[in-house]
Formats: structure tokens, C-alpha cells, sequence
């Protein structure tokens, strides 16, 4: 008996570390594996909005959005490039805690990348956030070859070589959370045509794998019995030599099938949603900032009126949508403030309730021209600019200075909420060191000009510094 607890102790605590090892080498993607760990956090049958794919998914439909504006509880399941195989595992797994009002699917990914199997960088960012289960093993079996199946099954053999690339978040995963929604935006802008398809009337097919799964999905949707809405979403298709003839192609089997769709690249889907290539693409497959916001009001009022989705704001079962809104705002909020804008626009920007902001003013003749320009936004800000002080430390939130002074030699400490803060001068403005600690991360004030530091109380970090 004392052998057998051995070997069964032995046995357990090989596999506690095996799987603790995977947890912490395990890619901490955002192109699948966090959208499917955090899905399975979401308290049952919370989520109203389930809405499936590729990046076009995550990247281009903002849950906060659609909270903020609707109340609807929408999770981004998508994946990296997904096929519709690894789609279909995604649903089965999805429908086990939660029974949606409605299920989005992005029918996109057959007309940019038809291939019946992915390159493995990407098919494990499908196949890796999914628990160990028979939906698991079999999106595997079909997303690989046969010499391919046993390394992919087992992600040491993938991941084993990450262990010299281990960052923080690899130990301690702040997105995988119930506030997580699978949202991912992107920031940049890239100009692009705008040009609607709907000249592009013939139609081709998907290849056979694709389409058998495809329509595994329709019907898996109609024997739960939960309404399905396929979109093509806004992209510059045309890029795509016989994307749109397989997207008409698709949509054809949908009516067949009597499925809702929507097309939003043909019909003047870009002018009603107010869609400008110029301006709201980030890359050629993705919407960026303006443009998610504008896609996802558009959509958002659509599932509103067309499904009946509950608004949910203010119910307690949802205050994890409350916080990734919260946090997609402000998210949003350290973007802007980090573009590049005349001074008065940044410093209106600093504006928010979420920012502690920290300003070292330097020597008088330094900042006198910058306080006379901006004297209105500084005064916002909970600046003294009619009074400025040579040498002068604030440390301000919400248009109050929680702490100001110009002494020579200067210690302050705050402890707010859930972070410690303080700032330290040593030696005069002109050649001493101030430094300013957020929970003990270290950084550097000194500047003969004006130098700012801002904090980001919702995201818990240092999301800018500026100097003048």
C-alpha cells in the first residue's frame, strides 16, 4: 500500500509539473489561445453574442462597444486565420456553458488563405487555449497530418524552446480573465481604395474540406437551435483575386440553407456604416481604432433590433462586461494620447479621470513660454499656472493636485487603492536626481524643461512620458 501512494504521489506530481510547464511555456497569444482560456472563465450563459473566426473577428468587432452602446454581452472565440474546422471545435466547446441569442461567423478566411491545413505557427494558436477534451483531439487530427498529429498533440514539443524568451506575463497572465472579452485591436493607419464589390457577381467554390465544415456548422447551429449570421466583414477584398466570387459562392449556400448574411463590402454597406479606407484600415486585412468603432456601433445596433438582445447594463452577473469596457476605453484613451498632436491637444487629453499625472516643471526659464501657451488645459489639469514655481513637482488626478511643492530636497508617498506611489528628489531642480516609483518600478523626472509621467490607474502601468 505505502508503494502504491508512492508511485500514485510520484505519477501526480509529474503531472502537476508537466502541466504547469506547459501552462508557462504556452505562446500567451492573442490570436486564439487567450480567447478560448478566458472563454472558459465566463459565468454560464452569460454571453448573448457569440461571435466566431478569424482576426477579423477579434481585431475588427469591439466588445466594449457593444456594451457600452447596447448592453449586449459579445465574446470575440476567433483565432489566427481560422478555418472552419478549427471554427467548428470552437463552437462545440463554446455551447457547452452558454447558449447565445446569436452566433456571428466571419466567412472571410476562405478567400485570403484556402489551404485544408495551416502552417503550424498557426494552427497552434487554434488548437492551444482549448482544454484537454475530444473537441481538443479531434480539431487536432484534422488540423494536421498524420507525422504531424503526435507533435502537436503534446505543446512541449512545440513550446519547449521558449524557455529563454519567459517575460512576467508568461508566470502571471493578466488577460486571462473573466474581464477579457477576446478583443485585440490595432493601432496603426494604413491608406487604402475604397471600393465596393458588388460589380463581382459569379461565384466559385471553397475547397471541399472548407465547405464540409462550413456546412457542419450551419447545421450544428440549427440542431441547437440558435440563429447564425454569417458576415464578410469590411476589407479591401479586392486585393483578392476570387475572394468575392468565393464569398457570393458561400452566401448562395446560406440562402440555400435559409441563413441570415450580410455582405459588408458590397451594397454600400462602407457609406452606411461610414467606412473610409483612407483612414480606418489599420493593415490590408484589419479595421484600426476609428474603424472598429464605427463597424461595431453599426453591428451592435443590428443584433439589437434584429435579435432582441437583452440590455444588460447594470445587472451584477455582468460586471465583468463593465470592466472590459472600462478597460478598452481607456486602452483607447493611452492610444490617443500617445499620438503625435500639438501640446494643447496632448495635454487636454491628459483629462482623465484614470491618469495620475506627474509634471516637473524645471527652471522657470525653461517652462515660462510652455505655461503661458497652455495656461488654460494646465489649469484643468489642477496646475497653479498663474503662480508657476521654478523647480515645481505635481503629482494630479481628476483636475486636483494631490501633492505639489518645489523644495530642493522632496519626499512624498501615496498609497492609492491597490498602488504605492512615490516621488523622490535628491540634490536641487537644476543638477539633483527625481525619481518617481510606481510600486517600486523606478523611472526618471530630470529635465531642464517640463517633464511629464502619466499613470494609468485602469491598466495599472506607466502609459506615457513627455517632455517639453
Amino acid at each position: 500500500m505505502k508503494n502504491l501512494c508512492r508511485a500514485v504521489i510520484a505519477i501526480a506530481a509529474v503531472i502537476g509539473v508537466y502541466c504547469g510547464c506547459c501552462r508557462i511555456l504556452t505562446l500567451k497569444s492573442e490570436d486564439g489561445i487567450k480567447q478560448m482560456q478566458s472563454y472558459y472563465l465566463q459565468k454560464e450563459n452569460t454571453v448573448d453574442a457569440l461571435l466566431l473566426g478569424s482576426s477579423h473577428i477579434y481585431c475588427d468587432i469591439n466588445t466594449g462597444i457593444l456594451w457600452d452602446e447596447y448592453g449586449i454581452s459579445a465574446f470575440d472565440l476567433g483565432g489566427a486565420e481560422q478555418p472552419y474546422w478549427n471554427s467548428y471545435y470552437f463552437l462545440k466547446e463554446a455551447l457547452k456553458t452558454q447558449t447565445p441569442g446569436v452566433i456571428v461567423l466571419d466567412i472571410t478566411i476562405p478567400g485570403i488563405r484556402s489551404v485544408d491545413l495551416q502552417p503550424e505557427v498557426w494552427s497552434v494558436t487554434n488548437l492551444y487555449g482549448m482544454k484537454w477534451n475530444k473537441n481538443r483531439l479531434e480539431a487536432t487530427k484534422v488540423s494536421t497530418l498524420d507525422k504531424k498529429f503526435e507533435m502537436i498533440l503534446n505543446p512541449m514539443n512545440v513550446m519547449h524552446t521558449r524557455y529563454d524568451e519567459l517575460k512576467k506575463d508568461d508566470f502571471v497572465d493578466e488577460n486571462r480573465s473573466i474581464d477579457y472579452k477576446g478583443f485585440d485591436y490595432r493601432e496603426t493607419v494604413v491608406p487604402f481604395e475604397t471600393r465596393d464589390m458588388s460589380d463581382v457577381t459569379e461565384t466559385m467554390p471553397m475547397t471541399e474540406k472548407e465547405e464540409t465544415y462550413f456546412r457542419k456548422i450551419i447545421e450544428y447551429t440549427k440542431e441547437k437551435n440558435i440563429p447564425l449570421l454569417l458576415v464578410s466583414v469590411p476589407f479591401p477584398v479586392y486585393r483578392y483575386e476570387d475572394a468575392q466570387k468565393i464569398y457570393n459562392y458561400e452566401f448562395q449556400i446560406a440562402e440555400e440553407e435559409n441563413i441570415a448574411h450580410i455582405d459588408f463590402n458590397k451594397d454600400g454597406y462602407y457609406e452606411k456604416i461610414g467606412l473610409d479606407f483612407q483612414k480606418d484600415l489599420a493593415d490590408e486585412f484589419h479595421l484600426n481604432v476609428s474603424g472598429n468603432r464605427k463597424f461595431s456601433t453599426y453591428l451592435g445596433q443590428y443584433l439589437q433590433s434584429t435579435y432582441s438582445l437583452q440590455d444588460h447594463r447594470g445587472d451584477p452577473l455582468y460586471a465583468s462586461w463593465d470592466k472590459n469596457a472600462a478597460i478598452l476605453r481607456q486602452e483607447v484613451a493611452v492610444h490617443m494620447l500617445n499620438e503625435e498632436q500639438p501640446e494643447g491637444e496632448y495635454l487636454k487629453d491628459l483629462q482623465n479621470d484614470q491618469f495620475i499625472t506627474v509634471i516637473s516643471l524645471g527652471r522657470e526659464a525653461e517652462n515660462a513660454e510652455f505655461i503661458s501657451k497652455n495656461r488654460d488645459a494646465l489649469k484643468s489639469l489642477g496646475v497653479d499656472a498663474e503662480n508657476p514655481v521654478s523647480g515645481e513637482l505635481l503629482i494630479l488626478s481628476g483636475g486636483k493636485a494631490l501633492y505639489a511643492s518645489s523644495d530642493e530636497e522632496q519626499r512624498q508617498f501615496m498609497d492609492l487603492d491597490d498602488m504605492k506611489l512615490l516621488l523622490v528628489r535628491e540634490g536641487g531642480p537644476e543638477d539633483g536626481k527625481t525619481k518617481f516609483f510606481v510600486n517600486e518600478e523606478e523611472h526618471l523626472l530630470n529635465s531642464d524643461g517640463v517633464k511629464i509621467l502619466v499613470y494609468d490607474r485602469q491598466l495599472k502601468k506607466i502609459v506615457n512620458e513627455a517632455e517639453f
